[in-house]
Parts: structure tokens; sequence; C-alpha cells
């Protein structure tokens, strides 16, 4: 009798018949807990990931995750499957985004996305705001402050005034940026389409109401 036989995990009832190879067993409670599947168009490669809890430990809740890349051609099935989710997601976006309305930062009343803790920029976008203003450089203080962020892209943030961008001034009875042809990138890419934190939005045809955020 082998003394050190690889030992057997099963998942039959006890006393029941079915064996099952460890390794197998492992890998498939890895990925039973399948967590993302990222395709690289570029590179026909898949990338897929999983986070597998580790249950029973006495100091808190931990995870181990298993990654693995997949060459798509090496895969016909996946190559299929790919080309397939393809198509659909073309059919998606033909039809547009019902949600998105593009005329909503200018409904917006009180420019909500302004009142944003931390609103980042460069240091180059800042001279180019002062610039703009006819401010000296000495005066950078006067509307940034300094503090990078997490990713290091930026190095200031916007001052606030009552709780919003020191820029942002009321015109004809709405909230609105007063730097807006010099704004830094931040603010021109953010996407109003995924705004769901404003207040009040001016009604969209005339002789509507003003439309509340009823989540706030």
């Amino acid at each position: 009798m082998k003394k050190n036989a690889p030992k057997k995990r099963t998942d039959a009832p006890e006393g029941g018949k079915k064996q099952i190879p460890a390794w197998p067993y492992a890998i498939t409670e890895v990925f039973r807990h399948l967590s993302t599947l990222s395709v690289d168009l570029d590179q026909y490669e898949v990338e897929v990931e999983s986070t597998h809890p580790l249950e029973g430990l006495p100091y808190g809740s931990l995870s181990r995750s298993l990654s693995r890349t997949l060459d798509i051609d090496e895969h016909p099935g996946i190559r299929r499957a790919v080309d397939a989710l393809v198509r659909e997601v073309k059919k998606v976006l033909l039809q547009g985004d019902p949600d998105y309305k593009p005329d909503r930062c200018d409904r917006c009343v009180h420019s909500d996305c302004c009142s944003f803790g931390r609103i980042f920029l460069t240091r180059r976008e800042a001279e180019r705001i002062l610039d703009f203003l006819g401010k000296p450089a000495s005066a950078l203080s006067r509307y940034f402050e300094e503090e990078k962020d997490l990713t290091g892209s930026y190095d200031l943030v916007f001052r606030h005034t009552g709780g919003r961008c020191v820029f942002l001034k009321k015109r004809k009875g709405v909230m609105r940026c007063s730097i807006y042809p010099v704004r830094p990138r931040v603010c021109r890419e953010f996407d109003a389409a995924s705004c769901d934190d404003w207040s009040e939005m001016l009604p969209a045809r005339k002789g509507g109401k003003p439309v509340k955020n009823e989540k706030l």
C-alpha cells in the first residue's frame, strides 16, 4: 500500500461512491465565483478573473483571486462567442441611450456637479484660467488649493465658496460656470448622462415646471 497516495475529495454524501480528484474540484470551486470577463478586441484576448471567498476566518472576511488570459484565436468557441457579443453590442449602441439627454447640463438649475468636494485640475490648467481672468500667477492660491489626487495626475483642486466651486456664478436665475471656455479637463469630460445627483432641472419644454430630484 502506498503511504503518500494523493488524497481525493468528494462531493457525495458520506458513504457515497462518487470520487472527484482534488485539482478539478478546487478549480471548479474557484470559477464558481467568476467575477470578471474582460475582452480586449485589439489584442484578441479575454482576461478571466475570479474571486473566491475564504470563509470561517475569525478576523474578518478575505478572498483569494485567480486571473488568466486566454488567446481568442486558440479557442474557436470563445471566438464565436465574442463575435456574437460584438454584434449584439453594436445593435444596442445604434439604438442610442434612452436616458441620455444632451441638454441636461443646460437645464441643471444649480450646476450640482460644481459642488463635488474635490474638483481636480493641473497647474497648467490653473495658469490658463488665471490668464483668462487677467490675474497674475500670485493669485493662484486665491482660487485653488494644493492637493494631489490618488492617481498622481492632478495637483490642485478648486476652492469652494458656499459649498460650490469658486467660479460658479448666478446668471439669469441659474448657477453657471464663469470660466466655461477654459474649464479644466475633468469638467469637460463630465458625462451628463451619468449625473444622478442633480437637485433641480429646468423643464424640457416651455410651459412646464422645474423638475425636482426625488432621490435627494
